[in-house]
């Protein structure tokens, strides 16, 4: 196995054990129509909290999509202990 590839594996493992759970949580629930997924990058953290053309542009896009039931963020700036799934 080549060393890029191990590592990529290897960069899996902690979600590996949330896999089950995931299943257990998701099996109640019944099906839904398939959401959009979207990459929002932040820019300016100002975007979050004053009116611009970007807050307007995230508003457009919300208005266009279904409500949704959940909201998977995923940040390259949190570090935490260990993998959670909060109900």
């Amino acid at each position: 196995m080549k060393r890029e590839h191990f590592l990529r594996s290897m960069a899996l493992l902690p979600f590996l054990g949330i896999v089950g759970r995931l299943k257990h949580l998701l099996a109640g629930l019944p099906p839904t129509e398939r959401m959009p997924v979207l990459f929002l990058g932040h820019g300016s953290p100002m975007n979050a909290i004053e009116e611009n053309e970007f807050v307007r542009g995230f508003r457009d896009v919300a208005s266009t999509l279904p409500q949704p039931r959940a909201i998977l963020c995923v940040s390259a700036h949190w570090e935490t202990r260990g993998t959670r799934i909060c109900q």
